[in-house]
C-alpha cells in the first residue's frame, strides 16, 4: 500500500513539474516573439508564438500576440480568429479586446473597431493604447474632437505613447490648425525619432504651411525610414513639383505610381511635369491613362483638353 501511495505521489510530482515546465517554455517563446515582432521580424514571431501555444494551449496572451503578426502580415481574419480565441480563454484580457480592435480597424470595420476599443476601456480604464487606438477610428469616421479627446487621454495616461500624439495630430490638420498638428508630431518624434508616419505627417503639414525646406528633410527621412509610403513619396513629389525641381519631381511620382499604380495624383501631375519639361509622349501616356481609368467626368474631360494641348487627335476613340 506504501509502495503505490509513493508511485502515485511520484506521478503527480512529475506531471506538476512537466506542465510547470511546459508553462515555463511557452512563455519563454512568448517573450521571444514579442522581441521579433518589435524587431517587425513577423516571421520568426509567428514560429515563436506557435510553439508558445503548442506548449501551452491556454496561454491567451499568445494567441493575441499572434493575432497581432496576422494584422501586420495582413489577414485580418487570422487576427480576428486568434483574439477570439484569447478572449475565450480569459474574457478579462483587456489588451485582447483592443488588439481585436485594431484588427477590426485595419478592415476598415470602424464600428465594430470601437465596441472593442469600448470593452477594453472597461476593463482597463487607463489602456492608453485602446484611446489611441479608438481616436484613429473616430478619426476615419471624420470624428475629430473625439479623436482629440481620447487621445489627449491616451497621452495622459501614458506621456510617452508617440502613436497617440501623430493620431491627434491628424485630427488637428484635419481641422486646419496646422501649429497644434505640428506641435503633436514634433512630440511624437521627441519620443520616437523613428517614427515614420509621423515624419510623413509633418512633412505634409509643413508642405501646407509653405515651408517647403521643413517639408523637403521630414519626407526624405520618411522615405528613408519607410520606402513603402506611398503618401510620403507623393508629398515629397509635389514638394519638389511646388519647387520646379522638375526631374525630381518626375522620378517621386513615378514611385508613387509604383506603389499606387491607381493614382490619380501620381498620373495627373507626372503628365502635367513631362508636358512643362517637352516630354509629349510621355505625358501623353499619363493623360490617357487618366482618360481611361478617372472615375469622374470631369477628369477626363480635363484630359482630353491636355491631351488637345499636346496635339493627339482621334479623341473620342480613347473615351471609355
Amino acid at each position: 500500500m506504501l509502495s503505490r501511495s509513493v508511485t502515485a505521489l511520484v506521478l503527480i510530482l512529475l506531471t506538476s513539474f512537466t506542465f510547470g515546465c511546459s508553462f515555463t517554455v511557452a512563455r519563454v517563446y512568448n517573450a521571444r516573439g514579442l522581441a521579433h515582432y518589435q524587431n517587425r521580424e513577423f516571421d520568426k514571431a509567428m514560429a515563436c508564438f506557435d510553439q508558445a501555444i503548442r506548449f501551452n494551449s491556454q496561454f491567451a496572451e499568445a494567441f493575441t500576440n499572434r493575432g497581432l503578426v496576422y494584422t501586420e502580415l495582413g489577414n485580418q481574419d487570422k487576427a480576428i480568429a486568434d483574439h477570439d480565441r484569447a478572449i475565450s480563454i480569459n474574457p478579462k484580457l483587456a489588451i485582447a479586446f483592443n488588439n481585436r480592435g485594431y484588427a477590426f480597424y485595419q478592415k476598415g470595420d470602424y464600428d465594430n473597431a470601437i465596441v472593442d476599443f469600448d470593452k477594453a476601456l472597461r476593463l482597463d480604464g487607463k489602456l492608453a493604447l485602446a484611446y489611441s487606438n479608438r481616436g484613429l477610428a473616430y478619426y476615419e469616421k471624420k470624428d475629430y474632437e473625439r479623436t482629440i479627446a481620447d487621445c489627449t487621454k491616451a497621452v495622459t495616461y501614458n506621456p510617452k505613447l508617440a502613436v497617440a500624439f501623430n493620431n491627434r495630430g491628424l485630427a488637428h490638420y484635419m481641422q486646419r490648425q496646422l501649429t497644434l498638428a505640428i506641435s503633436d508630431y514634433d512630440q511624437a518624434l521627441r519620443i520616437q525619432p523613428r517614427l515614420a508616419i509621423a515624419r510623413s505627417n509633418r512633412g505634409l503639414a509643413h508642405f501646407d504651411d509653405g515651408n517647403f525646406a521643413l517639408a523637403l528633410a521630414d519626407l526624405n527621412e520618411a522615405v528613408r525610414l519607410s520606402p513603402l509610403d506611398y503618401q510620403a513619396w507623393i508629398t515629397r513629389a509635389r514638394t519638389h513639383q511646388t519647387m520646379e525641381n522638375i526631374d525630381r519631381a518626375i522620378d517621386d511620382f513615378t514611385k508613387a505610381i509604383e506603389l499606387a499604380p491607381h493614382s490619380f495624383d501620381g498620373h495627373y501631375n507626372r503628365g502635367l511635369l513631362y508636358m512643362k519639361k517637352g516630354s509629349k509622349s510621355e505625358a501623353a501616356s499619363d493623360f490617357e491613362w487618366i482618360l481611361k481609368n478617372a472615375p469622374f467626368q470631369e477628369e477626363k474631360e480635363e484630359a482630353i483638353e491636355l491631351l488637345r494641348k499636346l496635339g493627339i487627335k482621334n479623341l473620342s476613340a480613347k473615351v471609355q
